[in-house]
């Protein structure tokens, strides 16, 4: 398994992940630059992005093939994006799901308020229309390790 940042000679590839895990990725060649993505030999099995705005940033599309699930990688991906979250300046990061409240509370989130939320997460693609107002908002304070 080989661990990279993303280029856009990954796009398609990984829009066929993410659309295969029903996460939004219309948006994603505007913030590939913050992917990571973990591959084998049969290609991407594992991505992660974040979008980031001053000091807080929106994690998204974290997936993983379904052959490759329980395996930790989504786990990997996230403590990759967090450091990567930390040297840039980030104090919080923000995401909006609707299937994996649970898994993200396992890693440090909490549920926050629609109205809770920072202007610059609000003003996100993601949060103006790509996820359904249903989604569920989650926040996680970074602590430098």
């Amino acid at each position: 398994m080989q661990v990279r940042c993303a280029t856009d000679d990954d796009v398609d590839e990984i829009r066929k992940l993410l659309d295969l895990s029903k996460l939004p990725s219309k948006d994603l060649d505007q913030h590939i630059d913050n992917f990571i993505l973990i591959s084998d030999q049969t290609g991407v099995i594992g991505v992660g992005g974040l979008e980031l705005y001053a000091d807080t940033a929106l994690l998204r599309s974290v997936a993983v093939t379904h052959a490759y699930r329980n395996q930790g990688l989504g786990k990997k991906i996230f403590q990759l994006l967090e450091s990567n979250a930390l040297a840039a300046g980030i104090s919080c990061l923000y995401l909006l799901t609707e299937s994996s409240e649970i898994y993200f509370k396992q890693l440090g989130f909490s549920v926050i308020s629609r109205e809770k939320a920072p202007h610059s997460i609000k003003n996100t693609e993601q949060f103006k229309g790509l996820c359904p107002s249903s989604a569920i908002v989650m926040r996680y304070r970074l602590a430098a390790k």
